[in-house]
């Protein structure tokens, strides 16, 4: 099943990706500024930034190399420390976590 949800403030994107889980496609609609993307590499290109807030198996183990391609900016903000710093670090980017020291790329 096909639905559409107008209007993806909290209670909007929650109801949608509970209808995503259960195996249904979801198309939202909300103002201007706001893009959503078919697969989630779409969601890196040209961002100043990545803000993680899912734990979703598709976003545990990244290709940080091609995400650092795509990217323009170098910063990862991660509300749900999926990732170790040191490796993120390492990888090219500033890494921001809950309850950790920041993680900076070395120079």
């Amino acid at each position: 099943m096909r639905i559409a949800i107008v209007g993806t403030g909290y209670v909007g994107l929650v109801t949608g990706t509970c209808f995503a889980e259960t195996g249904n496609d979801v198309v939202c609609v909300d103002c201007d500024r706001l893009i959503y993307c078919d697969h989630r590499d779409e969601a890196f290109e040209g961002a100043d930034g990545l803000a993680i807030m899912t734990e979703w198996k598709e976003f545990i183990h990244p290709d940080f190399e091609r995400m650092r391609a795509r990217m323009r900016g170098r910063a990862i903000f991660d509300g749900r420390n999926l990732y170790s710093p040191k490796r993120v670090a390492k990888a090219g980017f500033t890494y921001y976590s809950i309850g950790r020291p920041t993680a900076r790329p070395e120079r």
